[in-house]
């Protein structure tokens, strides 16, 4: 699709669908409705076959293990603006932003995190139980429920990330002490598998590249 200079030429006008007040818009996350041909027969779906090549959600997401870096990109932007105003050169000041961005970006690390029944997460609850970290009672503080949430929530995340390996319930303890927005995201992804009827992504428009 081409830009045209605004008022070069009168667009064509298009035809505008009146919907009714308050209709809610389409969710991208519920699973698509469709409607069913009458004459649909059984020989044209094999259950047993789709069960059997059934596969868990997986999820991909990128988390960064520099984001400190993004201050120094931020004060570069700023003096570099700071320069252009004045007519100073800003080569050197570009280049040091360049060099930041490299390495923040190379501290970006993929994790893959595949979906988990909700049997298989009540049993990893039951499982700490056993081992001492049981459900706090009705006389509970908010801190003890928080921090028994808390301990839950990691060894279910450190269940479901496939990717990379060796990842534990105690190393994304201490990632969450360093940088808790880094784990919010891997949760968010691992979320999303457990809960989202699986849709491939919105495809990203590449043109602008070519």
């Amino acid at each position: 699709m081409t830009d045209e200079t605004l008022g070069s030429r009168k667009a064509k006008a298009e035809p505008i669908e009146d919907e009714a007040l308050g209709q809610a818009a389409p969710d991208p996350d519920e699973p698509e409705i469709l409607d069913i041909p009458a004459d649909l027969t059984p020989e044209d779906f094999d259950f047993d076959e789709f069960v059997q090549g059934a596969r868990p959600n997986r999820h991909a997401v990128r988390v960064a293990s520099r984001p400190d870096l993004l201050a120094r990109m931020d004060m570069l932007v700023m003096r570099i603006e700071d320069a252009e105003r004045t007519g100073q050169d800003t080569d050197e000041l570009v280049a040091e932003y360049e060099e930041a961005k490299v390495e923040f970006e190379a501290s970006r690390r993929l994790f893959i995190v595949e979906g988990r029944s909700t049997a298989r997460r009540r049993q990893i609850e039951k499982r700490l139980e056993k081992l001492g970290v049981t459900r706090p009672g009705k006389k509970a503080s908010d801190r003890e429920r928080e921090d028994f949430a808390r301990t839950v929530m990691l060894h279910q995340l450190a269940d479901q990330v496939v990717y990379p390996k060796g990842v534990t319930a105690g190393g994304l303890e201490a990632l969450m002490e360093a940088n808790e927005p880094a784990v919010d995201a891997i949760y968010s992804a691992a979320q999303r598998a457990n809960t989202v009827a699986a849709k491939a992504p919105v495809r990203p428009d590449f043109s602008h590249g070519r």
